[in-house]
């Protein structure tokens, strides 16, 4: 029993380190890219959005990015 509460706090621990590193929307980094292409109904393209990341700065209260965006 203590062997198995031992790991469940391990994994807990480390799953919560892991997942407070990670911004749950986008990668945001400097340089990132990504785009986006919308269709009709006819499958032609009909526009494109891209955003790409110019700044990203981790604050005290999580953090900062500039993004360049274009449509």
């Amino acid at each position: 029993m203590k062997r198995s509460a031992l790991i469940i706090i391990l994994v807990s621990f480390f799953a919560g380190n892991l997942y407070s590193q990670c911004n749950e929307f986008y990668v945001l980094e400097n340089g990132t890219e990504w785009e986006m292409e919308n269709y009709n109904a006819k499958e032609k393209l009909i526009g494109k959005n891209q955003w790409k990341v110019t700044s990203y700065t981790t604050t005290a209260s999580g953090y900062t990015a500039t993004v360049h965006s274009s449509l």
